[in-house]
């Protein structure tokens, strides 16, 4: 399974993202692209303070413009959703804060990558990419890119 931290999803759903010729390539080689209920959140997020410009003018609706941008980002990444206790996922990530040093949403994301047993998490976060090595030999987890 694939981990794929929105970050990715974002740059594979929007055309003129700098990572998105790289998120389309890579999309080719997953075989089973996961997303836990945590991305599906941080995506409600990040549509409803960057809505579709042209959507927006058409729907008019940010409620709808935000659901379809989410619906439309998931569907083209071809994620699941993989449902996470999220109480249980905080509880680890407070194990992990000393390790991994990092923002609140990201060390989130690796505990729900962890706790799922992913072997892969696909991001384009920087300071989630600085984790490559740490993650690979500690947790068995390869980072793409």
């Amino acid at each position: 399974m694939e981990y794929l931290d929105t970050s990715y999803v974002i740059s594979l759903s929007t055309i003129n993202d700098v990572n998105h010729e790289l998120a389309v390539k890579i999309s080719k080689d997953l075989s089973e692209p996961i997303v836990s209920n945590l991305t599906v959140i941080e995506l409600y997020t990040y549509y409803s303070r960057n809505p579709d410009k042209e959507l927006m003018e058409l729907v008019g609706d940010l409620k709808l413009v935000v659901k379809s941008s989410v619906k439309f980002s998931l569907e083209k990444a071809n994620a699941r959703i993989i449902e996470v206790d999220l109480n249980n996922i905080i509880d680890y990530a407070k194990d992990l804060a000393v390790e991994f040093k990092l923002k609140t949403l990201d060390l989130l994301h690796i505990a729900a990558a962890i706790n799922i047993g992913v072997n892969t998490i696909v991001s384009f976060d920087k300071e989630i990419l600085k984790l490559k090595g740490k993650l690979e030999k500690e947790y068995s987890i390869t980072i793409i890119p």
